[in-house]
């Protein structure tokens, strides 16, 4: 009897696959996808259900406000570059294009927290779907909100929760945000 109660719950219960800076994720059926504390970060998820599997990549910036050209260049070019591995291999499947689903959220700036890398990078990745002939099913890109996203992988369905960052109290006096996470 207890062994059904628990197999049952096993059935319920998803296991949730959380996804930090610079990582990609795959999940298979029963997994569940998160991203948390997303402002200047991109996330792009492709659900693919004909091979029963998702995807989420989250493309991190720099929060430090003196990074050199050259290492966004290469931030970007790893994005683009990673984007490029994950649609070789969904074309190696012989999946049609019309089988997989893209969606892209986050890219939000906020004055004196993200310096303006969060629109850099969200363009960054507009190229790179245009460079792929991929059009976007959903897309939740700048703004000034902090996400949290959730993609389950046996339903498909996609939930993204924003909020807009706490204000410190020299934010209250009209000096800037606060990151929150």
């Amino acid at each position: 009897m207890m062994q059904k109660v628990f197999e049952q719950a096993d059935r319920v219960t998803q296991k949730e696959i959380i996804v930090g800076e610079n990582e990609c994720r795959l999940a298979r059926e029963g997994e569940r996808l998160i991203a948390r504390g997303v402002l200047a970060d991109v996330i792009v998820t492709v659900q693919v259900p004909a091979a029963s599997f998702a995807a989420m990549l989250r493309f991190s910036a720099p929060e430090e406000s003196d990074v050199s050209q050259p290492r966004l260049e290469a931030l970007w070019d790893f994005a683009d570059q990673a984007l490029d591995l994950l649609f070789e291999s969904i074309r190696s499947m012989e999946i049609p294009g019309d089988a997989v689903t893209v969606s892209a959220m986050g890219g939000a700036d906020v004055a004196g927290v993200t310096f303006g890398r969060g629109e850099q990078l969200a363009q960054a990745i507009h190229r790179s779907f245009e460079r792929h002939g991929v059009k976007l099913s959903g897309n939740d890109l700048g703004g000034s909100q902090n996400r949290l996203i959730w993609l389950d992988s046996a339903s498909g369905r996609l939930i993204v929760r924003s909020k807009s960052p706490a204000l410190s109290r020299s934010t209250q006096e009209g000096q800037g945000f606060k990151r929150t996470a």
